[in-house]
């Protein structure tokens, strides 16, 4: 993850979408507060407030177009013979 996680090499925005898989202290630094937009992670014992939730929906609906649209891009190249 840390090659793609070079933002200043992108000619997009920069704002990095990930499962909160990718959440952690390395990562948050990396990013910075602007570009990072990992879903939040809960913790035991330590419930998400309404914000925390509220932003994970709003991350959700972006990167479910994103991997839809990944998807079928992915889908057609495979039935078109152009990836195994």
């Amino acid at each position: 993850m840390q090659r793609s996680l070079d933002v200043s090499k992108t000619k997009t925005c920069g704002q990095v979408f990930a499962d909160s898989a990718y959440a952690n202290k390395r990562n948050d630094k990396k990013l910075g507060k602007q570009n990072n937009k990992v879903l939040h992670r809960a913790y035991r014992n330590t419930p998400l407030t309404n914000k925390q939730k509220q932003d994970n929906r709003q991350r959700s609906s972006v990167r479910y177009i994103v991997e839809r649209t990944w998807v079928a891009a992915n889908f057609i190249m495979v039935r078109q013979g152009k990836i195994p």
